[in-house]
């Protein structure tokens, strides 16, 4: 889930830069984002989550071979 990698980065880098690198990522095939829901639907969790203009709240990224 994208709010564990959100945690794990911390303060080193804001929430801002975290969420254009992420979108980044995805632009360059690294990282694909993707919806669902969270089992809790935790809303600490849920802001930790990205939101993007065309494609709404992704919850999870999952790494690109």
């Amino acid at each position: 889930p994208i709010y564990r990698i959100r945690r794990e980065v911390g303060d080193r880098v804001s929430r801002e830069d975290f969420n254009e690198w992420l979108l980044e990522m995805q632009e360059k095939d690294i990282l694909q984002l993707q919806g669902g829901s969270l089992p809790d639907n935790d809303p600490a969790k849920l802001e930790d989550s990205v939101t993007t203009e065309v494609s709404g709240l992704r919850c999870y990224a999952k790494l690109l071979n």
